[in-house]
């Protein structure tokens, strides 16, 4: 009975996942890390709190940011590589993906601020 039910649910997934392939869906996760930002904007030494910390987790497909945790109540910029801030949007509970305005092309450093907290990484659009 277990082992059919395992069977089953293996079954499932690999069709999903090959359904999902089929369709060209393939976002790309976005690597972030936590790091302290100085009173000038700029990225310090990084910073280690006390507790653990959940690292948002997104990915990105073509100009649409897909937000999957820990992207409630936060602040997403995307800066261009003269740090210059070019998109910034708060993100609402609840909100599952951003599309991001087709203009933007290139490499942006993108920043999830969640209110003390900053995580910085990059992305390609």
């Amino acid at each position: 009975m277990k082992l059919s039910l395992v069977i089953t649910v293996l079954f499932l997934c690999s069709t999903h996942f090959v359904s999902s392939y089929a369709q060209g869906t393939n976002p790309e996760p976005v690597k972030l890390s936590l790091v302290k930002v100085g009173d000038d904007g700029g990225i310090g030494e990084r910073q280690y709190p006390r507790s653990p910390v959940l690292i948002p987790s997104v990915s990105i497909e073509g100009p649409t940011l897909l937000l999957y945790s820990g992207c409630d109540g936060c602040t997403i910029e995307l800066r261009d590589e003269d740090g210059q801030t070019v998109y910034s949007v708060y993100v609402e509970h609840g909100t599952e993906s951003i599309g991001l305005p087709e203009e933007l092309a290139g490499s942006f450093e993108i920043r999830i601020i969640r209110g003390s907290l900053t995580f910085v990484g990059e992305i390609e659009l």
